[in-house]
């Protein structure tokens, strides 16, 4: 079965998504969509398509699965004309309520984008995780004493919490050793630059850290994201043994260990391509739930991320998605 994407190839959410779901043999055709700000890296994909070979792209395809947006709408109205059913993993404050084409179903990949698109909107949905990488390698955690933040690119309007995490250290008591990493080629530089050698227990790492390296460093994954669905982050911290230290919100405490997260004092709205939920969630709270678990026992938090690594691995969850794109019919036009 042919079943093809636009995607980035770049170290972003997005990028790493496609790359995953191509590596597993979901998908095994990709047009390739250039990024204008970050590194494209379209060694990923040798065979790849653009934009001006998009019509021997469509030839012979099957099924045409999007990743929160379509990129090239004219491509995916080409699809509908030619019967290629359609389906996207939508992220809800992304993703257009009412997407310029036809899209035949909507896979969800959290409980928090079925709610909106199945619930709110009515639009065909179904609910299937996002599996967890197989190059994520479990390691036993044992004492909560390295905490460490993956910042990226900082997430579209700082959603990633990098400013309160690093306001959090004016107010943690213990000795900790917390470690920021930053995307070379984004603008978090400027924000964490006024924090360097400010405070010996900070170690800021602005480079592109080789993937092995992002999990197996530390004991705790400090990540109070505020607005979300699909964090794969967390996951894949979650499934190499790190002790996941996220916001209290939903959907994330549908399946993290609720006792490591931080509370959430309140909720903003934020406007992105829908109206948002955004947690309200302050440095002090931060440092206090840091506080609370520095230098404790966390080996059955880290045994309970290979456990949920394990039920959301390729092998469990790739039929599921299978079945539902082989089954996939294009709706009347």
């Amino acid at each position: 079965m042919n079943i093809g994407t636009l995607a980035y190839a770049t170290n972003s959410g997005l990028g790493i998504l496609a790359r995953d779901f191509f590596a597993a043999g979901v998908v095994n055709r990709v047009l390739l969509v250039p990024h204008r700000h970050y590194t494209n890296y379209t060694d990923w994909y040798p065979d790849a398509f653009c934009k001006e070979t998009a019509d021997e792209f469509l030839t012979g395809l099957d099924c045409l699965l999007l990743f929160e947006t379509g990129f090239y709408w004219d491509i995916v109205r080409a699809a509908n004309a030619k019967n290629i059913p359609v389906a996207l993993m939508p992220m809800y404050e992304f993703s257009p309520k009412d997407p310029p084409c036809k899209i035949d179903l909507n896979i969800c990949p959290s409980l928090l984008d079925l709610q909106y698109y199945g619930e709110t909107w009515h639009k065909p949905s179904i609910f299937i995780p996002v599996p967890v990488s197989s190059n994520v390698e479990w390691r036993q955690r044992s004492l909560a004493k390295i905490f460490v933040h993956n910042a990226g690119h900082g997430g579209y309007k700082f959603r990633n919490g990098t400013p309160e995490v690093l306001e959090s250290l004016k107010h943690v008591k213990s000795d900790i050793k917390l470690i920021v990493r930053v995307q070379p080629d984004g603008e978090l530089e400027r924000l964490v630059q006024k924090f360097r050698e400010t405070d010996s227990r900070l170690l800021i790492e602005n480079r592109h850290v080789p993937y092995d390296e992002l999990w197996s460093t530390g004991d705790v994954f400090l990540f109070p994201e505020q607005f979300n669905g699909l964090s794969l982050p967390m996951q894949e911290a979650f499934a190499s043994g790190l002790l996941v230290m996220a916001a209290n919100r939903f959907p994330m405490n549908t399946w993290l260990p609720v006792d490591p997260l931080i509370p959430v004092s309140g909720y903003k709205e934020e406007r992105i391509s829908v109206p948002v939920k955004r947690a309200v969630v302050s440095p002090e709270d931060v440092a206090s739930t840091i506080d609370s678990w520095y230098d404790k026992d966390i080996t059955v938090y880290s045994v309970a991320g290979r456990e949920w690594a394990e039920a959301h691995s390729w092998e469990r969850l790739k039929p599921r998605y299978m079945e539902a794109l082989t089954n996939l019919r294009p709706a009347t036009l």
